[in-house]
């Protein structure tokens, strides 16, 4: 693929997801407004229940944002693209909170202070530090950057619902295609 059209790939990527955005918090607002508080408990981060294929409210959440905001780069069913990798493997190798440093920073390693105040934090900083370096030298500068989503409430807020959808698929729980919600 040339330096242009990987560039104009990028921009049809972006432009669908932001243009998915407002769709994605209006099923959300749609889907948990028909969840009742009594109802309503704390799920384990990447939890996910499946039964004959049908899925729970927090991973149908995640399908439905990955549909919103991931489609348009990685393609159908989280399986990679052209442009961007296979979300079923990455899932699969990373923690829920890797996955989403990785989401919301992109390649930013956050450091807290008690990392760096004893020996083997710093040692693991420097170490994460020199994977992100070796990363970033193994790209072209033609590379596709995944965009940051931070500052995008609709994701921020709703990733461990989308840590739960790729984690259902890269365990293999969770067939391709729309999944029906558990009743």
């Amino acid at each position: 693929m040339s330096s242009r059209a990987r560039r104009i790939a990028v921009v049809k990527c972006a432009a669908k997801a932001m243009t998915r955005i407002l769709n994605t918090i209006i099923s959300g607002i749609v889907l948990l407004a028909g969840m009742s508080d009594a109802g309503a408990q704390e799920v384990e981060r990447g939890a996910y229940r499946v039964v004959d294929g049908k899925v729970d409210a927090q991973t149908f959440l995640g399908w439905n944002m990955y549909q919103q905001t991931c489609i348009a780069c990685h393609g159908a069913d989280g399986l990679g693209s052209a442009v961007a990798p296979d979300l079923t493997v990455a899932a699969g190798r990373m923690s829920a909170k890797e996955f989403e440093v990785k989401v919301l920073n992109r390649y930013l390693i956050p450091v807290s202070t008690e990392e760096l105040a004893s020996e083997s934090g710093r040692a693991a900083v420097h170490q994460a530090f020199l994977e992100w370096i070796g990363a970033s030298e193994a790209r072209s500068e033609d590379a596709v950057r995944m965009p940051v989503w931070e500052n995008n409430p609709a994701v921020r807020e709703r990733i461990d619902a989308l840590y739960s959808y790729l984690k259902a698929r890269s365990d293999g729980a969770l067939g391709p295609g729309r999944p029906e919600l558990i009743k």
